[in-house]
């Protein structure tokens, strides 16, 4: 399959629409899966799909003739993905409108649920525990998925630091959050 894609991915740069045709319908499933597994919801994967295959459509110059095209494509598809949750977290899409909906009552909550509503309280009490500096490391590594080298070549500092600072953070976390389990109990 690999030697397939470059030759399509050849024969596009050479102007053949057919070849992006089939490079189109055999990469799609595959960045639906993609971004799915990304925790993106389908409409989202839909979206980032296309925004993956109109990058490799304006960069097809960039690509080298005999290069492998899936790692290439995929570099691409995490570059989106990644892009597109920095994105969110500047402007939060709001899907509803917050009037529409009455509050479930606490009956209809069943056990699950509020379990979950007692985690995510006593995490965000905890990160709320964190300094601004671990808090701001965590979310971008683990939800902005930027790698340690990426963090320390822009802070000017190791990755080894980096991660070290990282598993300090987790720690506290963890501390903080029994601490309040037991506080509960």
């Amino acid at each position: 399959m690999c030697n397939r894609d470059a030759e399509l991915m050849s024969a596009y740069q050479h102007g053949d629409e057919r070849a992006f045709v089939e490079l189109f319908q055999r990469y799609t499933p595959l960045l639906m899966g993609y971004f799915t597994r990304r925790g993106k919801r389908r409409v989202d994967a839909q979206d980032l799909t296309q925004e993956t295959l109109l990058h490799l459509h304006r960069a097809r110059s960039d690509f080298r003739e005999g290069q492998a095209l899936r790692p290439w494509l995929f570099t691409i598809a995490r570059n989106v993905c990644r892009d597109h949750g920095r994105r969110a977290q500047r402007r939060p899409v709001s899907y509803c409108e917050v009037d529409t909906f009455a509050a479930p009552q606490p009956e209809q909550l069943d056990v699950a649920s509020l379990e979950r509503a007692e985690r995510n309280e006593a995490l965000s009490n905890a990160l709320l525990q964190l300094s601004a500096a671990e808090r701001g490391l965590l979310d971008e590594h683990w939800f902005g998925e930027r790698a340690f080298s990426e963090l320390a070549a822009r802070d000017g500092v190791r990755p080894s630091t980096l991660r070290v600072r990282a598993h300090r953070a987790c720690l506290r976390l963890r501390e903080t959050i029994s601490v309040q389990q037991r506080a509960v109990a």
